[in-house]
């Protein structure tokens, strides 16, 4: 996956986004905000709602200030934008370090978090048109480690076992893409997130069904006012928009219980929400 930098036209956003904040910016720190989750799941359109918001400072995956093909660049780094930035809140969105969230979480001790989740039927869909060869990151996970990089770190000894046994079965790229959505959002149990009152869990469904409901619950969580233009752009067409994909049956009942269970994560968290609206 050949890293894309930031366009002309991004550049010139953030830079006149930047020039603003110098004039309304307050005299307490900025809050780091992290967008964890798996790719195709929503984070893109999230952090676009983010730059539509003058007190939030963005730095999307492609923004090489904050990261390196992808992947967020050294905590020194990180820790030197958070605090030259002016800007009430600073959003990284570090879907290829989600497996490193806890530790992040950890370093940044003000930080809050959020980690989106989507139906796999549509995360698969959307992954099989706009990349190809999903099997080959199996492959590279078992045989490559310095190639696989971020997709091989702190997996577990029991799920690179269950990427060996379905690579030997020679799963095609759909149910390749499905099993890759099953031990990416397996991270989010497995580093105990679902009890981490610091992070919000978002699921994109929800999201973009009724955008400002839900937009105001996440934008209450980093205590910013939302304003409905910063929805403007939130649509719900992608959902269910092509036919559920054929997976293996194996990995299509381990992908159905993991999504019930972060459903049911989702609703053990209203309470929380609740709470935050008082």
């Amino acid at each position: 996956m050949e890293f894309t930098m930031l366009t002309t036209s991004q550049l010139f956003k953030k830079k006149y986004k930047r020039l603003i904040a110098n004039f309304f910016s307050g005299d307490q720190p900025p809050i780091p905000l992290f967008v964890f989750g798996e790719q195709r799941s929503g984070t893109n359109m999230m952090m676009r709602i983010f730059n539509r918001c003058p007190s939030v400072e963005c730095y999307d995956e492609n923004d090489d200030e904050a990261f390196d093909n992808y992947v967020l660049r050294e905590v020194s780094v990180i820790d030197k934008l958070i605090k030259k930035s002016k800007f009430k809140t600073v959003a990284f969105k570090p879907i290829c370090d989600s497996q490193n969230a806890h530790n992040l979480l950890n370093t940044f001790t003000n930080a809050k978090a959020f980690w989106i989740f989507r139906h796999y039927y549509d995360v698969v869909n959307s992954s099989l048109r706009n990349f190809h060869d999903h099997r080959s990151y199996l492959h590279d996970m078992l045989y490559d480690k310095n190639k696989a990089g971020w997709r091989v770190e702190n997996v577990t000894e029991e799920n690179m076992d269950m990427v060996r046994y379905f690579h030997k079965k020679n799963i095609d790229d759909a149910s390749s893409r499905a099993l890759i959505w099953y031990l990416r959002n397996s991270l989010y149990f497995q580093q105990n997130l679902e009890t981490n009152k610091r992070v919000l869990l978002v699921r994109y469904e929800e999201l973009v069904n009724f955008p400002l409901k839900n937009c105001n619950l996440v934008f209450n969580y980093i205590e910013t006012k939302l304003k409905k233009k910063y929805t403007d752009q939130v649509f719900k067409t992608s959902i269910n928009k092509n036919k559920a994909p054929l997976i293996e049956k194996e990995i299509e009942i381990l992908c159905k219980k993991l999504l019930s269970r972060l459903d049911n994560s989702l609703e053990n968290q209203k309470p929380m929400i609740s709470n935050m609206d008082h």
